[in-house]
């Protein structure tokens, strides 16, 4: 028994027997995502200690800060020692002589975490699970190197993370689940959770001159207005044929052609005072006269059937969404089309790309501005799914739980009752997921961001059965120039600091890695709550059978890569307080896959 131990029994069991508040579920998903990254990203110390009970909560993580050498707690003004203690679901982990524990394999998903989070301080033991709160006990603990600017902005952004969390629960308990027949808009509506490992996770913050985001304005980010502006043609760069792709939706809209010397583009409503702001010479020829459906990323949307137009829009979006200002700029909208049929020439055919066949960004030099008007024109291949008898469903959408946090959809639309067909599943899954990716990694040096937000799932309507997969978001992808133009390939469009191409392999691998493994798959295990029953096994199997399939040295750096002792880990609080989001900040972590 450890010193603490009892006390924060009690705490604990005192604290499960209160009925949880939407409130407070809302705050464990943003605060578990919080404890998580900074663990994982050696922000802190974290040191787990087994009690003496064997109830569920039996282990235990204390979180204390990370004395400098040449520092002690009090002379970094933290006289108080303050710790922070959580309990553990499970952990992979070997004991040691004692109570300590050393984590051993794997890092710490933020479902392992059982709340409440309990501060330890001179004053005594309180319960506290506002994320906003937690990281103002720890922000003192990460060094003097970052501003209070910083500091003050990180605990408004997880504040309203599990605002919006709460709004988003609120929203799913009256909401139907989604079936298999459900159309694919129904599951982007499903992810009520967001980014399953960001703090930010919900954040959605309007940036000036944008209005500050209320309550009231939830309906209008998940349901836009689309507005229609005229600007000198001079002032845009378009790739594609864009004015004739877009000109059927004026035409549906009964927006009148564009004026000689200018063009007619789509915007978001929300997205206009941004718009007036940088560009003075856009006019709004129509305004509100229809309303989309906001896709997971928000700045897509699904437009309304009887349109009939054949593609979905992306938008730029003046607001802070997870890690980032959601606008589009010159660098993707310029390369896509040409992207897109590079892809298609070399992707599986049963991995359809969602071709982005026509754009517009704006022509300023400063690409902060220009980006604030954008317009990628992308197929909507829900029609080619459906001829097919095929459902089309966003990844992470099969990954989702309902709002009382029971089941996955996964499990409900394919009855998935049992470990076993639970493991079955995902081998098959694993298997096809690697069948189309790995191949372009290998070969052409090519990373699709292949999480679950831009992974699209093709199940058949009959049975359920996994027929492909489908991929979107073609400015997320990186690339290795020298091992594209060795296969022949050129990307013409691509302008300079473009981040999709890169000469450096590594660079490629790691966003692979973090894409598929830490993300995309780490989402359906713990989903599925099979990380103790063989899911990461069954993974690794799959992955190891792809690869030997793969001819040249090049597959077995790729194989070394992937099955390393410790793997990159894509740092998100180290990178939001290093305000960086374009360079990512990576943490060397023992590899999940290993397991």
């Amino acid at each position: 028994m450890f010193s603490t131990e009892q006390q924060l029994g009690a705490i604990r069991r005192a604290s499960l027997k209160v009925q949880a508040t939407t409130e407070q579920l809302a705050q464990k998903e943003t605060t578990s995502r919080l404890l998580a990254n900074v663990v994982n990203e050696c922000l802190v110390n974290s040191m787990i200690l087994k009690a003496s009970t064997a109830e569920e909560g039996s282990l235990w993580m204390c979180i204390t800060a990370r004395p400098r050498p040449s520092e002690s707690l009090a002379q970094r003004g933290l006289e108080n020692n303050s710790k922070i203690w959580i309990s553990l679901s499970s952990v992979d982990i070997e004991l040691a002589e004692g109570v300590d524990v050393v984590i051993s394999h794997g890092i710490i998903d933020p479902e392992d975490f059982l709340f409440p989070v309990i501060i330890e301080s001179e004053a005594g033991f309180k319960t506290e699970n506002s994320p906003g709160a937690v990281f103002d006990i720890m922000y003192p603990w990460f060094g003097d190197d970052h501003s209070s600017s910083i500091r003050s902005e990180t605990i408004r952004e997880l504040e309203d993370s599990a605002a919006n969390q709460a709004r988003w629960l609120e929203l799913a308990a009256k909401t139907p689940l989604p079936e298999l027949s459900s159309p694919s808009i129904a599951w982007e509506k499903s992810m009520i959770r967001g980014h399953p490992t960001h703090p930010m996770h919900k954040t959605c913050l309007a940036q000036s001159p944008l209005q500050d985001l209320q309550p009231s304005d939830f309906p209008r980010i998940i349901n836009p207005g689309i507005s229609f502006v005229s600007i000198p043609i001079s002032d845009v760069r378009l790739a594609g044929n864009f004015q004739d792709t877009i000109a059927p939706l004026l035409s549906a809209c009964g927006v009148a052609a564009a004026e000689e010397g200018r063009v007619i583009a789509p915007c978001l409503s929300m997205q206009l005072p941004s718009i007036a702001q940088r560009f003075p010479s856009a006019k709004v020829v129509d305004s509100n006269q229809i309303t989309a459906e906001a896709q997971a990323s928000l700045r897509t949307v699904s437009l309304p059937s009887e349109l009939n137009f054949p593609y979905h829009l992306k938008f730029p979006l003046a607001c802070k969404v997870t890690s980032a200002v959601r606008t589009i700029t010159p660098w993707t909208t310029c390369v896509g089309p040409e992207l897109s049929v590079l892809l298609e020439s070399v992707m599986d055919k049963d991995f359809w790309p969602l071709k982005e066949v026509a754009s517009l960004a704006g022509a300023q030099e400063n690409f902060s501005d220009a980006r604030h008007l954008s317009c990628l024109v992308r197929e909507d291949l829900e029609i080619r799914a459906r001829a097919q008898g095929e459902a089309l469903i966003v990844a992470s959408g099969l990954a989702e739980r309902d709002a009382e946090n029971k089941v996955t959809n996964v499990e409900r639309v394919l009855g998935l009752d049992t470990v076993e067909k639970k493991l079955d599943w995902l081998r098959g899954y694993a298997r096809k997921l690697f069948e189309v990716t790995i191949p372009l990694l290998s070969r052409y040096g090519i990373c699709l961001e292949s999480h679950g937000q831009n992974i699209l799932v093709r199940l058949g309507l009959s049975d359920g059965a996994l027929k492909g997969f489908a991929v979107r978001d073609l400015g997320g992808i990186r690339m290795h120039l020298p091992t594209l133009r060795k296969c022949g390939f050129e990307l013409k469009t691509a302008l300079p600091g473009s981040s999709i191409i890169t000469e450096d392999i590594h660079e490629v691998w790691s966003k692979a890695y973090h894409t598929l493994i830490q993300n995309h798959l780490n989402q359906f295990i713990h989903g599925l709550s099979i990380q103790g029953e063989g899911g990461w096994r069954v993974v690794k199997e799959e992955l190891k059978g792809v690869l030997a399939m793969e001819q040249g040295e090049t597959a077995r750096e790729l194989e070394m890569f992937f099955f390393a002792e410790r793997v990159p880990f894509k740092c998100f609080m180290r990178m939001q307080m290093a305000s960086v989001y374009r360079n990512y900040i990576y943490e060397e972590v023992p590899n999940m896959l290993l397991r």
